[in-house]
């Protein structure tokens, strides 16, 4: 019975964390493609990368998840990153210090995506790959 359980809860959890990932990476504005960011964020190993990524109260505003993602995967395309959780969470830590003068909410998507390409790169731990 113990085993039905766990397998439930197990199944629930994870049913869940892939709602709210699609929730948060579906572009309804993406004509061509609104599955564009749910498909990048999924080519890896997505359960780590959601956890770190989505634990941030900062992602709790769709525009800004997707303005990151836009960055993130604009970056990989360039091939000016590999992409690790590193890429996301420091995405989140350089808007949290932005948080801290302005607010977040006001911006707009494209402006979000601007400041993680100013900045993303210079931060720590990133997979950055060599000519």
């Amino acid at each position: 019975m113990m085993y039905y359980i766990e397998q439930f809860v197990r199944n629930s959890i994870i049913g869940a964390m892939l709602w709210w990932l699609a929730y948060y990476t579906v572009d309804e504005e993406n004509e061509e493609n609104p599955f564009e960011y749910t498909d990048f964020f999924v080519e890896d190993s997505y359960r780590g990368n959601a956890v770190s990524f989505f634990s941030s109260n900062i992602v709790s505003n769709k525009e800004i998840t997707l303005g990151i993602l836009s960055a993130i995967k604009q970056l990989r395309d360039d091939g000016k990153l590999i992409i690790n959780r590193y890429a996301f969470t420091n995405a989140n830590k350089i808007l949290n210090q932005i948080g801290g003068v302005r607010i977040l909410d006001t911006l707009t998507r494209g402006e979000i995506k601007q400041i993680i390409l100013d900045n993303l790169l210079e931060s720590e731990k990133l997979k950055i790959p060599v000519d």
